[in-house]
């Protein structure tokens, strides 16, 4: 069965070549059969936090609870799908508004 990945999805990414991260995937749902999506990464640490970033609840990747990440809309990637690991949640719409948000903000749009 062929993954479904939907905006808004969060997943565990290999942005770098041998480093997993969170990801929300901030593509457009029209392009779900293009083998690349665009994603943001997630942090826990607020250290360089800005006001494009903004602030989510994402369920652990235990699926016990939920912790609060930052989406790096400043650090926007477009990875090939075969890159794209575990599904682990799918953001609130209010959640990928603020998202929206922060990306017109980072891109000037």
């Amino acid at each position: 069965m062929a993954l479904v990945i939907r905006r808004g999805d969060v997943f565990i990414a290999q942005f770098f070549k041998d480093t997993a991260r969170l990801g929300v995937v901030v593509r457009a749902d029209i392009w779900r059969k293009s083998d690349n999506v665009t994603l943001c990464q997630l942090t826990s640490s607020d250290e360089h936090f800005n006001l494009a970033r903004t602030r989510v609840k994402v369920r652990d990747r235990a699926g016990a609870g939920t912790v609060e990440m930052v989406v790096e809309v400043d650090r926007l990637q477009t990875l090939p799908i075969t890159r794209i690991g575990k599904y682990v949640d799918h953001l609130a719409i209010s959640e990928m508004h603020a998202v929206d948000a922060g990306l017109r903000l980072w891109l000037n749009l």
